[in-house]
């Protein structure tokens, strides 16, 4: 397994494990309890500092300019086409 669809495996897995263990820490109270309201409002700081950071990767992403004259697509047919007559 290989690129992408090993990363999602991965990543998968580990949310997994991270939720799995959360999920009994939490049962079993192995750490102490907040109080009502110690975390006011930081789902939302941590949400607007992931979409900053994302948007900051797709405007990056976006910038990269693809070398060659021609695109993926247009080079794809012409690969196909060329293999085909060996």
């Amino acid at each position: 397994m290989k690129g992408p669809a090993r990363t999602v495996l991965l990543s998968g897995s580990s949310l997994l494990l991270f939720s799995i263990l959360f999920t009994l820490a939490a049962w079993y109270d192995w750490w102490p309890r907040l109080p009502p309201g110690a975390l006011h409002d930081t789902d939302l700081w941590a949400g607007l500092a992931g979409g900053v950071a994302l948007l900051l990767l797709l405007l990056r992403r976006g910038s990269e300019k693809v070398e060659g004259p021609e695109s993926r697509v247009e080079n794809l047919g012409k690969t196909e086409s060329s293999t085909s007559e060996l």
